[in-house]
């Protein structure tokens, strides 16, 4: 973006159930533990329908094709936890 902004996306598909995926995502110890690597922060209350959660440091070097390497990974774990 001309800020200097940028987003990235990768996209998956996971086989957990949504009232398990939150849970996953609201309480700290399982975000640790699904994100290994990154200190995580749930950002949104935990009664919102949309669940944001920051994940890693505020600032960073991001190789595009590492993150989706990284995500493909997050989310095969997430999948994994659902089963």
């Amino acid at each position: 973006m001309p800020d200097g902004a940028f987003t990235a996306n990768k996209s998956g598909t996971v086989t957990v159930e949504i009232g398990i995926l939150r849970r996953l995502l609201r309480d700290a110890n399982d975000r640790a533990q699904l994100s290994p690597n990154f200190s995580t922060e749930l950002k949104s209350k935990l009664s919102a329908k949309v669940v944001r959660v920051l994940i890693g440091p505020g600032s960073a070097i991001i190789r595009v094709e590492e993150w989706k390497f990284y995500w493909a990974e997050w989310l095969e774990a997430i999948d994994e936890a659902g089963n």
